[in-house]
């Protein structure tokens, strides 16, 4: 087994990313979406359990820390603060190809490039103290 993340900026396209999971196999509770939604911006009318924890807005350290190591898990951390949603799959070896292209599609966050972005404006580290992003704003 394995397990797979990618960062999107929104919840509609880490649910498209979680359907096609899916639809190639992967049983849904092996599937995650972490996500704010500290401006309710979508509802949990999603039929799928990867959504379960999404409408609420899920404690971000905890889940995100075992994401992907420390740094990446940060990363992650402050796409999600910012809006992003966050999809993690655990899926078997036969499956792990798949799986990393369908969460490498082009609307998943490539991480270095937004870490750049971030650290352009002057971000240095993941502070759960700072509010949400203000909805209205478009992400970086």
């Amino acid at each position: 087994m394995k397990t797979i993340s990618a960062l999107f900026d929104n919840y509609d396209d880490a649910r498209d990313a979680v359907a096609e999971l899916e639809a190639t196999g992967v049983p849904e509770q092996d599937l995650s979406i972490v996500a704010s939604n500290s401006d309710n911006s979508f509802e949990d009318d999603d039929s799928s359990a990867a959504a379960e924890g999404a409408a609420g807005g899920a404690g971000i350290g905890a889940v995100v820390g075992g994401a992907g190591g420390l740094l990446t898990g940060l990363v992650y951390a402050e796409g999600i603060r910012r809006g992003g949603a966050l999809v993690t799959a655990r899926v078997s070896d036969e499956l792990a190809v798949e799986a990393q292209r369908i969460l490498r599609r082009p609307t998943a966050v490539d991480l270095a490039s937004r870490r750049r972005d971030y650290e352009s404006e002057g971000w240095t580290e993941f502070d759960p103290g700072v509010p949400p992003r203000d909805a209205s704003r478009t992400l970086p």
